[in-house]
């Protein structure tokens, strides 16, 4: 039932129409109709029933009935009105219009009132429901149009929107909050901004956005300390590469409170744009003396689309689709902001130069993401070893959202390992739009004497490993199998570093200009990570240019030369063609480094380290093999039941070598790109 002093309200409005009802002949019958319908629910007395209702009669009985409740208690609902508006530091006017367009909306008699009267669109530009509206509720028609000024407390406090129609409507929070409370607030700031958001990972699990994530975190600490206007951090980058949370752990880290923007509409459904602008303002003014609080506006795309990028915003006639408003909103921001998006190209330059500071959110090292693996199988109470847990952050460079839905589906199947690896797979496919090939999945641990090279690799590992520049480069070449990548990871681990490694495949784009930018997208990956960066099948991106028939093909290897001449850290190249690569590529690597087959002695060793038997006769005169062989015959033979049979094994290696290309053209003659090798 309403209480006692919304119906006081009710019928004062009622009362202050009736008495300027003549002006609007056009509402009357609706008005009357309303009166008539609701007077025995009001308790509005109209005497007897049988007589003609004459409007003296109904402007006599309103009056009566406000008298009867002229000391009724403010309700739950108008306190917190008040308070809101004590908050805001709300005129008498501002306060009514406030009280009237949020009872339209919680009110079921409020509401019918207003379609009666056709208010259900406020709209100030339209002077009939001006003039109505002022009636309505007592006001001049002066007041009531300062009260609805733009510049005002109340439209300019964000707690209600103006779409591009100039429709007035409530925020969502406003009438989410005000129709939950049973009682009167507390704290109405509170309320309204809802509560800060809550971490889930670790300062030291950014340790790849050292720099960055340091600066980030001394201009938002001081800027929300000296209450500097329009600071914007943003942060770019694939979905589900972290950038919430890391807004969140960033904000904990500071010691500051972080509100979300925006984030669901009265029903808990995506918010419109008009509504997002309204609940960043109304943060923007609650927080506005606060020096302990940011806001994060995630998803942001939706509100700085730049021209041409969304076709519903371009054809917006001014309004809040203005970009000058935007910008000023932008300037004007007392609260420092970070703002989340995908794709920061949609924003375009007038947007993004007004930005402080910006951060590309990538995927995090191994050494990060074994970290947060173990947290989040810890969090959800999925048991797995230490050592599956390091393979499964060597495994997968996924983003932590995607381990953590991995991680979950597990708990809820009872699973383990592998059901993770198969989610994360499912998700890593779907939005690669193909499946990823497979890491290297070495069951056999490295061994260095396993590798025949023109150069003595254990040792060119200790001098590297001790120099004070990691300004270097390899260019590793010789036969598929040889062990050129195995060589890269060991020497990598050696010197502490993180290999990141980059196929053809996943450099190689249809679109110009696009390998250039993945090129210069790998190089940066590796600086900013700190790893040592590795390209396979290099011949594909360094090919010779004098055999250049695409002006592409040109550019892509001059960026790539450009970056190996610039980068501080390893990086190496690993190709089986090697006079496929252009000349002027040649010249900027450290070191060019031989593969080739192994020796008659290694081959033995070889059949000791991987199948742990020793090696029967005439291992040693298989020629052509390499480590690859060797793991290949050693899958085929677990599979077959035949690790510990040594003659079948020496059969299953040389069934390797017959297939080769160059094993056809042992007579006569060798292979020109392979010699022939001495034991």
């Amino acid at each position: 039932m309403m209480e006692v002093f919304e119906q006081r309200l009710l019928l004062s409005w009622l009362s202050n129409f009736s008495v300027r009802v003549d002006r609007y002949r056009w509402a009357q019958d609706g008005y009357t109709r309303f009166v008539l319908d609701e007077a025995e629910h009001l308790e509005v007395d109209l005497g007897d029933e049988n007589r003609t209702i004459t409007n003296d009669i109904i402007v006599e009985a309103l009056r009566s009935a406000v008298a009867v409740r002229e000391s009724a208690e403010p309700s739950v609902l108008e306190l917190n009105l008040r308070a809101v508006g004590e908050l805001l530091q709300l005129s008498e006017q501002e306060h009514v219009l406030m009280g009237a367009l949020v009872r339209a909306k919680v009110s079921p008699l409020f509401e019918d009132l207003f379609e009666t009267l056709e208010l259900d669109e406020i709209r100030a530009g339209d002077s009939t429901v001006m003039g109505v509206l002022a009636t309505l509720l007592g006001l001049t028609r002066g007041e009531l149009l300062d009260a609805m000024s733009p510049r005002g407390r109340l439209l300019g406090s964000g707690l209600f929107t103006i779409d591009y129609r100039s429709d007035c409507q409530p925020l969502p929070a406003l009438t989410r909050f005000l129709q939950a409370q049973a009682e009167p607030l507390s704290d109405v700031r509170a309320a309204l901004l809802g509560d800060p958001l809550l971490h889930s990972l670790e300062w030291e699990d950014y340790e790849h956005l050292r720099e960055d994530r340091d600066l980030a975190g001394n201009i938002l600490s001081r800027a929300a300390s000296l209450q500097e206007h329009g600071i914007h951090i943003l942060l770019y980058g694939a979905p589900g590469t972290g950038k919430t949370e890391f807004c969140k752990t960033l904000a904990a880290k500071l010691g500051l409170k972080l509100y979300g923007v925006g984030m669901a509409d009265e029903r808990g459904q995506e918010p419109s744009r008009d509504e997002r602008v309204g609940s960043f303002r109304l943060s923007q003014k609650l927080l506005e003396n606060q020096t302990d609080a940011l806001l994060l506006f995630d998803e942001a795309e939706d509100l700085l689309r730049a021209e041409g990028h969304d076709e519903f915003l371009a054809e917006r006639p001014g309004g809040y689709g203005s970009r000058v408003f935007m910008h000023k909103l932008f300037e004007e921001s007392r609260v420092p902001t970070l703002w989340t998006v995908n794709d920061p190209s949609a924003l375009g330059p007038s947007v993004l130069r007004r930005m402080t500071f910006a951060i590309e959110m990538k995927v995090p090292p191994a050494r990060v993401r074994e970290r947060v693996w173990a947290r989040l199988l810890e969090r959800e109470h999925v048991d797995i070893p230490r050592d599956e847990i390091r393979r499964l952050a060597e495994d997968f460079d996924t983003a932590p959202a995607i381990a953590a839905g991995a991680v979950r589906s597990a708990r809820l199947t009872g699973g383990g390992s592998r059901e993770i690896r198969r989610a994360v797979t499912s998700i890593a496919k779907v939005m690669r739009g193909a499946e990823a090939p497979p890491r290297p999945n070495n069951a056999v641990a490295y061994e260095p004497q396993l590798i025949n090279a023109d150069l003595d690799l254990a040792n060119l590992a200790t001098r590297l490993s001790g120099l004070d520049t990691r300004a270097f480069s390899l260019c590793l070449y010789g036969p598929p199998g040889t062990g050129k990548s195995a060589y890269v990871r060991w020497l990598a681990r050696e010197m502490g570093l993180e290999v990141i490694q980059k196929r053809a495949s996943d450099l190689l784009s249809k679109w110009v200009g696009e390998n250039e930018r993945n090129i210069a997208a790998a190089f940066a990956e590796a600086r900013d990570a700190g790893a040592f960066l590795v390209f396979d099948e290099a011949d594909s991106l360094l090919g010779d240019r004098r055999h250049a028939s695409q002006g592409w093909e040109i550019s892509q290897v001059n960026e790539m030369l450009t970056w190996m001449e610039s980068h501080e850290l390893p990086f190496a190249c690993i190709t089986n063609l090697m006079s496929h690569l252009d000349e002027a590529a040649l010249r900027r690597f450290s070191f060019k480094v031989k593969f080739d087959f192994l020796k008659p002695a290694q081959r033995e060793l070889a059949f000791r380290h991987y199948f742990d038997i020793e090696a029967p006769a005439g291992v040693r005169e298989i020629d052509s093999l390499t480590p690859g062989d060797y793991a290949v015959v050693r899958n085929r033979a677990k599979l077959l039941g035949e690790l510990g049979n040594g003659a079948e094994l020496k059969k299953m290696l040389e069934a390797e070598v017959a297939v080769k290309p160059h094993a056809r053209k042992q007579i006569g003659f060798h292979s020109p790109l392979y010699p022939p090798l001495s034991s």
